[in-house]
């Protein structure tokens, strides 16, 4: 039987063509994404972000100790982001740390809005949520310093990245009654299959990656579950058992990784955790609670540490108020690590292990004891950061840029429309339809409830060890940036559709 080179031939022009079509519905918004990505870089090495900036905690991570796997596992220091600094050291020098960061963000800023396209959202959606992210604070505040804050955030954006395309199967917007999409995954199953399976494979991978860069981003661990758990039934209408059995899937692939790692670390340093720092945060709050008169009250084992703790602190002046919060911000690290970490090294020397557990010990003795102050403690801390979540994400330089350029483009439409003459007789404008709302809810909804989530999953575990500082609450509030960009977008498409 011959073959119908007409057939042949249009069966061979049919994925050339959808895959011209899906390259063209890309090119402008990934075009502006790279300008996006030119500009930040741009005003980073103008403003003089890239040259590198050494913090006192700089030295744990450019002196860390490589010599054995013991000294690497049992320090206070996961050993990722050493060895980024190591790798740096050995081949660009430490003065292009900065610059490292700002190609980690990037990448991480291009696999968001591959994410973004892969659970349906419209490219142009895509990069207007995307390309505010290429000027985060993490870079402007923090990229050129040695330090794992700016690689942190870069790493949670990448993570949540693979987390979309995991999920990506169940999108509504790939439903079979549902119109094709734009999205990178229009071609075919079996691409959309496959780029499930490297979210599955990177989620598992850089999950674990983000906690030995920061340990803080431990919350990345119940925060796929949940995400799935709710986001699947409530905003894709999906059955509560694929949402289930997503959460278990997302569960097992972010904990066993994890569990290895500790595993691992376990066989070496005989201790079962991620790393000998716990102690370290806590200390910082509930050791300003710390009097003479609790040393009776405490367990037998941790006595000794808190009578050293309080005499350290006297010889240093300090004087804790455990009802002023501002005081208690002031005297976080001076008892942290001019008071706890003396007193305990003056026992168990360079012991870190041991040290971490009797601080962790002495931290929640003290808050049993002071429950009260701790309660004041997190109700401040807690205000505190929802003003600077606030204020950040308004003064984010992407989400002033993704205003501004909202306020240009209505200024154009508006200058358009009073010198055109209107046509004699008129068009009846066409409200948008069902179908258009329904996008603009899926685009909206998903992004704005992963990014309350996220910065819930944060910011529960900042606000419960550590003070709400810069720092800290800038990754909180990481993707704000990007629902105000999406927010200025979707604004600016109803005005252009506006008679």
């Amino acid at each position: 039987m011959e073959n119908n080179p007409s057939s042949v031939t249009g069966h061979a022009a049919a994925p050339k063509s959808q895959s011209t079509s899906i390259w063209s519905s890309h090119k402008l918004p990934l075009a502006a994404m790279l300008i996006a990505i030119a500009f930040s870089g741009t005003l980073l090495a103008a403003t003089g972000r890239w040259i590198a900036v050494t913090e006192p905690d700089s030295a744990s991570y450019i002196d860390f100790d490589w010599s054995s796997l013991e000294r690497i596992f049992s320090g206070i220091r996961t050993p990722l982001y050493p060895a980024f600094v190591q790798l740096a050291e050995s081949t660009l020098g430490l003065s292009a740390i900065p610059f490292l960061h700002f190609v980690m963000m990037m990448l991480a800023v291009l696999s968001f809005y591959v994410g973004l396209t892969a659970i349906g959202f419209r490219p142009w959606a895509a990069a207007a949520s995307a390309a505010p992210l290429c000027f985060s604070r993490g870079l402007w505040d923090f990229g050129a310093r040695i330090g794992s804050d700016a690689l942190g955030i870069a790493m949670g954006i990448g993570c949540v990245s693979f987390f979309l395309m995991a999920i990506s199967t169940y999108s509504p917007r790939h439903a079979p009654t549902k119109s094709p999409t734009q999205s990178l995954l229009k071609a075919s199953f079996s691409t959309r299959t496959s780029i499930a399976i490297v979210g599955w494979v990177g989620l598992g991978c850089w999950t674990l990656a983000s906690i030995l860069v920061r340990p803080a981003y431990l919350f990345l661990i119940p925060l796929w579950p949940c995400l799935a758990i709710t986001t699947l039934p409530f905003l894709w209408k999906r059955t509560w058992k694929e949402a289930v059995h997503t959460a278990l899937k997302l569960s097992l692939v972010s904990v066993l990784p994890l569990l290895a790692y500790c595993t691992i670390r376990w066989t070496v340093v005989h201790e079962f955790g991620l790393v000998s720092f716990a102690g370290y945060n806590l200390i910082g709050i509930t050791g300003q609670y710390v009097e003479p008169s609790d040393v009776d009250h405490l367990p037998q084992k941790s006595r000794e540490l808190a009578q050293r703790l309080i005499e350290v602190r006297e010889r240093a002046g300090f004087s804790p108020s455990a009802y002023d919060y501002r005081s208690m911000v002031d005297l976080y690290n001076k008892t942290a690590w001019e008071t706890a970490a003396p007193a305990s090294e003056s026992i168990y020397g360079s012991d870190t292990k041991q040290a971490n557990q009797a601080l962790q010990s002495l931290a929640i003795s003290s808050l049993c004891l002071h429950p009260m102050e701790y309660i004041f403690w997190l109700r401040s801390n807690g205000w505190r950061m929802l003003q600077q979540l606030v204020r950040g994400a308004v003064m984010d330089v992407g989400s002033r840029i993704s205003l501004c350029l909202l306020a240009i483009w209505g200024g154009i439409l508006a200058i358009q429309r009073v010198s055109k003459p209107k046509p004699s007789g008129g068009i009846e404008h066409q409200p948008p339809n069902a179908n258009s709302f329904r996008i603009v809810s899926f685009e909206l909804g998903t992004l704005v409830w992963i990014s309350l989530l996220f910065a819930a999953a944060k910011g529960l575990l900042v606000v419960l060890v550590e003070p709400a500082l810069g720092r800290y609450v800038v990754a909180v509030g990481c993707f704000f940036p990007a629902c105000i960009g999406l927010f200025a977008g979707l604004l600016a498409k109803r005005i252009s559709s506006e008679p």
